[in-house]
This record gives C-alpha cells, structure tokens and sequence, in this order.
C-alpha cells in the first residue's frame, strides 16, 4: 500500500514514516484516545527477489516477527507489542492492508531515533562524549548477554542504526537493541554458516568461511564502542571489503585495535591508541583502549574465552571499566582540563598532590571550587575525591544543563596570569597543514576536516570553560563572603557593647573623681584600636561583597559574548562537511583558529577579571583571620573592662543613680558568640597584642582594591 494511502483507523492516527530500509519500511501511530504511540514495521512487495530469496526474506521476517513478541519489557531490547487484546480490528486492519501475507511487526517506539542518527549530526562528528558512550556499551552488554545465554540467539546485525533511544521517566536515554530480522538460533559451540550482517561490522570470520558463532557479536560491539568514541570506524573503511580482509587476518596483531592509510605512501598503519581527535577523558579512554583487542581479536575462539564461571571474559573486562568513576576537573590558572580515575579510599590530599603534579601549582596552592548545583554543597575536611563524582556530568554536550566538569581549581596566588601550554596537535594535523599538501581523495579530505573540526570545538570548550570557571570563582567568593555577615552583624554588636562599656567606665572614673592612670590610658589606646579594626573591618567586608558581585556580573557578560559569537566559527566548519575537499579552507581554519586562541588567552580584559579574582580571594583570606582577631580582642578588652569596673565599684555608695545604671547595664554586657577561652593577662601584655594587631591591620587592610 502506497504511503499516501495511510490516514487513521478509528482511534489510530498515522503520524510519519520513521526509516525505511531495502524492503522495508516503519511507520509510526499515535492512539488519539489513550495516547500511546507505537511503530509498525511493514515489508514492501518484494518484487525484484527471485523465488528462493523471497522465501528466505519472508523466513526472516516470521522470525522476526516471533523473536520480539517473546522478549519481556527489557531496557536493553525493544520489545513487540501485543496489541490484539484491546485493539484487535487495528491489528487486522495492519495485516489486511500489509503488502505481504506476513503479520506486520507491532514494536513499543522509542522516540529518541537511533545511534546512527546522533553519529550523523555535526557535533557528534569526532565520537559521543562519555557518558553516552559508556551507557550504550552497558545496554548492548546487556542485551546480548539476554540473547546469547537466554534466548541462545546470535543477533549478528549489531551495529549504531539497530539501537535506538528512548526518553526515560526522567528524560534520560535509554539505548535499546532492535531488529532481530537476522537473528538466529546458536546453542553452545554450534557454528553458523551464512554471510549476513552489513560490511564493516562483520567479523573476519564472516567473510573468510562462513562459519562463525556467537562471538561475531563480540566484534560488532567493539568495532561500535570505536566508532562511538571517536565518530569513525577502526579498519580502513574506505578500502574494500577483500582489501579490509587480508589486512586484518594476514597481518594485524591481537594487539591493534585500528588500521589506517598514509594518504602519501599508501601504506597501511597498525595503531594500539585511539586517535587524538575524541571526548573521552584520557584516563578512561586508556581503559577502553585495553578492552578493545579483546573484541577484536581476529580470532574467534579468543575472542569467545571465558573465565570460571563462563562469563565471556570480553564482558568481564567491558563490565569492570564501566565501573570506573573518573572525576573532571578544570585547572583555570592553567587552562587545563584533567580527569582522574577515583577510588573510594582515595582522599584531598591524594587528589592535590595529582594536581600539583600535572600543573607545577604547590599543593598547598591547590584551591578548590565546587561548580554551582554540585550535590556534595560544600567542601569540607572529610570529603573525599568520590564524593565529588557525579556520573550524569560526563554528559558534556551543550545539549544538557549539566556544568562541564565536576570541580575547578585555581592556584590561590596574591597575583599571576593564565598560564597556557600549547595544544595537544595530532601527526595528521601536523601532516595536512603543510604548505605541500595536496590530495584529491574524498577520504584524506574528510579526514582533515574530522582533525580540524576537533581542534576548533575543543578549543571552543576550553574557552566556554575558562569563562564559566571564573564566573563559579566569582560566585564562589560571593557566597563565602555572605556566609561571614552573621559574623560581621555579630562582631558590630559586640563592638556597640564594648564602646559602651568603655564610655560607661570612663564617665563613672570622671564621676568618682579618679586621675587616669597608665593602666586606663593603655586601656583606652587599647580600645580606640581595636573600635577602629572593627569598623575597617567591616568596610572592608562590605567592599569586597560588592567587588564580587560586579566580578560575577562581569564574568556573566563575558560568557554570553564569547560563547554567542562562536570565537572558533565551529558552527561555520561543520556547514563545509558536505564538501571538505574545501583544502584552503581548511588550512586557514587552522590558521586562524591558533591566532584567536593566542588572541584570547593574551585578552586584556580577562587576564584582567582573573587577577582580580586572585586579589579577591587573597582579601576574603585575610578578612576572615582579621575577623577571628576582632572577636578574640574584643572579648579581652571586655574582660578587662568588667575588671577594672569591679576594683571601682567600691568606691561609689550604692545610693549614686550613676552607678546603679552603670551596674545594671554591665549586667548586659555579655558577648553573644563563640569563641575561644583566654586565661587573663596583664595590661600591658594586651596592649602590646593590640599595637601588633593594628599593625597588622592596617598593612593587610589598607591595600588597594581589586
């Protein structure tokens, strides 16, 4: 039936066509009245089959069509619906109208597309970032594990355009196997016989005899966990499949888990690493790079090993570094982005001396800064490095509202610039911007283009990174500032209260008669210091309050004009593509993108925010031991005021009105804060404290403001 023809059957409407295939083609329906939505898979007239293929078609499809209605409701498998209960005449009305006397196949949707399509989009065009990645590889472990020991069935189509996505309760994606049109029954150490699967997936056994079990699945998945990671496939995919062949059975080591071309020589290259042009975090992707021979062991018996208990060791091993927490990090003062696999045991200090490591920055220096909606809230003296994990922050793409890593740091220097080193450039990069460069082959070309376009988005993250972490580093100050106002109203009552109980001693000595002695004038020097401290103080801490919100405000700006005008022109490469034989263009891509990156490291304005940034911090630092001090001394001259009243007290007759409200309001004079207990001292002892604090004030006070 043409597609024109699909309407609606009673309650059902046709929504769209969602793909289509060589004799196929799935269709999708929306329930107007409960409103499910479900796809249809319908096969066309097979007319260009001969007899025999028609036969072998319609037994694929009956199989198909068997395999999905027994598969329970997986998260890692698509499921087939059985719709004859409630919906029995739609169900007839399918069949009816079906090109063939086959049943139509009736499948759950999953409206997310599937991972082919996420490949295809621009952004996707050098891998996935990590966390899709990781999720994928778990799903379709899952599901072949149901399949292989369950169903004992070999899927052997697996590859990104038979997984698809659907949103999730809280619209995460869950990644599902479907298409089971080539699957095929395979009890233990039974080996099938037939070509099947689409090219680059197959195992070399496939093509070599035929026979092959279950472990061509094994291939598959490691030959996506590449392609997913790095947007491209690992064997020469632009050679034939004979050539592809004799490479990997004839010459490539268990160990090499990519085969590439010198676009000059023409000779082939065996490579153990991924390439360069990826979004894994290194430390992981240094994982995966020991997983992947294990799946693509040329030979099949290998790759099929298992452990004691008969788990395929190729799971064994993808299960284990699935497991793997890696905690991301973004050094602002050196433009450096790091990662770090994390154990439970590890603590700070572990993780600063990493730092210190990679960075040159002293650990003592090592400041960290939590991004804004981290879970962990605060930082405190029993965190650890994996309370700071927060798996769903892999996600880095702009596509999620999640901050780009899980921790910043800055060297807590008094001053300093961004320090930067040069960026990491691949051999091809290196290779393709030559001035001698040349080449005609739509391969090389679109290899260039791949290297080029991840040199530009990556440098295009680390600018929106720098930018976001100095706006987490203004926020940052902000809130540890306003978390001391409780202290500073508290330190300003206690301040009101101590400069009463001075005037109140100092007028009962005026009423009694008494000369100042050495001891009072210590006292009062003592205390005019010490009212004045407080007050700088608190200046002080209101500046800087106000400093870090204009240094948050500034930082917002900065991001919205950097990150809107795309600096590194990303989206401008990913429109050429479609045609990167565009060589000049390329080049100067290159070019120009090393300029702007110098360019904005060297930008006046942010090297500016970030010195005041360390300025402001250094300050907060300061303020709060001068605050500690404050207290500390205010509560002595107190102590010091009650004493002294208490040896004059006996010289006033209990009928003077002056000292009866002297009396009363001492009785008040208590200081409503915590601290530290002191054993009394002598006068002069405290005074000498005093002089030395106002010195100290006044050099860490009456610098200049950032």
């Amino acid at each position: 039936m043409a597609l024109s023809k699909w309407r609606s059957f009673n309650e059902w409407h046709f929504q769209k066509k969602l793909g289509s295939g060589g004799f196929g083609e799935v269709l999708l329906w929306r329930n107007a009245s409960t409103g499910q939505s479900v796809a249809t898979k319908h096969i066309r007239e097979p007319i260009s089959l001969g007899a025999d293929q028609q036969i072998k078609l319609h037994e694929r499809w009956q199989k198909e069509y068997n395999w999905t209605r027994e598969f329970p409701d997986l998260d890692s498998i698509v499921s087939g619906l059985r719709l004859e209960e409630k919906h029995l005449e739609f169900v007839q009305y399918l069949n009816r109208t079906h090109a063939c006397k086959l049943p139509v196949i009736i499948l759950e949707y999953c409206d997310g597309g599937d991972v082919r399509k996420r490949l295809q989009l621009p952004e996707n065009a050098n891998g996935l970032c990590e966390l899709e990645v990781r999720r994928i590889l778990g799903s379709m472990r899952n599901a072949l594990d149901f399949l292989h020991f369950k169903c004992k069935v070999c899927h052997r189509d697996l590859k990104p355009d038979n997984i698809v996505i659907q949103r999730g309760r809280n619209g995460e994606k869950v990644y599902k196997l479907t298409d089971f049109g080539l699957a095929r029954q395979s009890p233990d150490q039974t080996m099938l016989q037939s070509v099947v699967g689409t090219r680059h997936y197959f195992a070399p056994e496939v093509l070599e005899t035929g026979k092959y079990n279950k472990s061509v699945d094994y291939w598959s998945l490691g030959i996506i966990a590449y392609e997913l990671s790095t947007g491209t496939l690992p064997f020469i995919p632009h050679q034939t499949p004979r050539v592809i062949l004799q490479q990997l059975l004839l010459k490539k080591d268990q160990k090499y888990i990519a085969i590439t071309e010198d676009p000059v020589s023409n000779q082939f290259k065996f490579h153990t690493k991924l390439p360069l042009e990826h979004k894994l975090t290194p430390c992981w992707a240094e994982q995966l790079e020991q997983w992947l021979p294990l799946a693509l062991e040329t030979d099949y018996r290998k790759r099929a090993a298992t452990d004691e208990v008969q788990l395929p060791i190729v799971f064994k091993k993808l299960d284990e570094i699935l497991q793997i927490k890696v905690l991301t990090i973004f050094v602002i003062s050196n433009y450096k982005r790091l990662a770090y696999i994390i154990s439970h045991n590890m603590n700070m200090v572990d993780l600063s001396l990493l730092i210190s490591s990679d960075t040159g920055i002293p650990q003592h220096l090592v400041y960290f800064i939590l991004p804004t909606g981290h879970p962990h809230k605060t930082l405190t003296l029993t965190t650890r490095p994996s309370d700071l994990y927060v798996e769903d922050w892999l996600h880095n793409s702009h596509e999620t509202k999640h901050p780009p890593v899980m921790l910043y740091v800055v060297h807590a220097i008094d001053e300093g610039t961004l320090q930067a080193a040069e960026p990491k450039i691949s051999n091809s990069m290196k290779y393709y911007n030559t001035p001698d460069f040349r080449s005609n082959q739509s391969w090389v070309m679109q290899h260039f283009w791949l290297v080029v376009h991840h040199f530009a988005s990556t440098e295009q993250e680390n600018l929106e990174l720098l930018l976001l972490g100095l706006r987490e580093y203004a926020m940052f100050l902000q809130d540890v500032l306003m978390q001391y106002r409780p202290s500073i109203d508290n330190l300003i009552e206690q301040r009101l209260k101590a400069a009463g109980a001075y005037e109140f001693v100092k007028r009962h000595l005026q009423i009694v008669g008494t000369p100042p002695s050495l001891e009072w004038l210590k006292l009062e020097e003592k205390c005019r210091v010490i009212l004045d401290t407080v007050d700088r103080a608190k200046s002080h801490y209101l500046s800087n309050v106000s400093n870090s919100k204009e240094k948050e405000d500034k930082t917002l700006q900065l991001c919205k004009t950097w990150v809107k005008k795309d600096a590194y022109n990303v989206t401008s490469l990913q429109q050429i593509q479609g045609r990167a034989n565009e060589l000049e263009e390329l080049k100067n891509h290159v070019i120009n993108t090393a300029i702007k990156r110098d360019k904005f490291l060297k930008h006046a304005e942010i090297n500016n925010l970030y010195t005041s940034l360390l300025k402001l911090n250094v300050h907060y630092i300061k303020l709060v031991s001068t605050l500690d001090s404050c207290h500390k001394n205010l509560k002595e001259s107190q102590d010091i005021l009650h004493k002294m009243l208490g040896t004059l007290m006996p010289q006033v007759q209990p009928e003077s009105p002056a000292v009866f409200e002297l009396s009363s309001l001492m009785n008040h004079l208590s200081v409503d804060i915590s601290v530290n207990s002191f054993e009394d001292s002598d006068t002069d002892e405290l005074i000498k404290d005093s002089l030395r604090l106002e010195r100290l004030m006044r050099g860490n006070m009456e610098t200049d403001q950032v």
